[in-house]
């Protein structure tokens, strides 16, 4: 059977404390053996010290790719609707659900065609109505907050200018900017 040397950050600090302890006696006594022992010792210490710290860092990521392995094969073992969530909340990891790729709009989770639906029933003067968008749904309601807040972000939408069914006012050419961004988007998909 084959031993193998395990760091221990103990066993460091006690080289590094018997080295030191050499040197003291090595100087106290003047003898040049000690004073070469608890060098030899202390260079050591430092060595094993190093040593503990790799191997930390080793075990460490190897913990950390064991941990994205057990994820991998949890949503590997996932049902279809569960993935298919897991996809529309975290749409920078571009899941695969079904063969396709959920391709979302401007690093939101709102999914393309929904943003499509959103321009068709906006005009040149005003936004979609959020009332609409309440009348489908919580998740179509969800959707419309975060294409709002993300159209404002980007300055295309004048905030709190809410006329009629809550139908906001574009911002000079944010219209036509929104159109352009869905086009260049819809353009650059790989084919599926």
């Amino acid at each position: 059977m084959e031993t193998v040397h395990v760091p221990r950050l103990y066993k460091a600090l006690g080289m590094l404390l018997a080295g030191m302890g050499a040197l003291g006696i090595g100087q106290a006594v003047n003898v040049l053996a000690v004073n070469v022992f608890g060098w030899t010792v202390f260079v050591f210490g430092i060595l094993e010290a190093i040593a503990c710290n790799v191997s930390h860092y080793a075990e460490l990521r190897t913990r950390h790719y064991m941990v994205q392995k057990e994820v991998i094969d949890s949503l590997a073992k996932a049902d279809p609707d569960v993935r298919n969530a897991i996809g529309a909340w975290f749409p920078r990891y571009n899941f695969v659900y079904a063969g396709q790729p959920i391709i979302c709009w401007q690093d939101t989770v709102v999914p393309l065609d929904v943003f499509r639906e959103f321009m068709k029933e906006s005009n040149p003067q005003y936004t979609a109505p959020e009332r609409n968008w309440k009348a489908r749904g919580a998740t179509y309601h969800r959707y419309w907050n975060l294409i709002y807040e993300k159209l404002v972000e980007l300055e295309l939408v004048v905030r709190d200018s809410a006329s009629g069914s809550h139908s906001y006012m574009w911002s000079g050419r944010g219209y036509d900017r929104s159109w352009e961004m869905w086009m260049s988007t819809n353009m650059n998909l790989p084919e599926l």
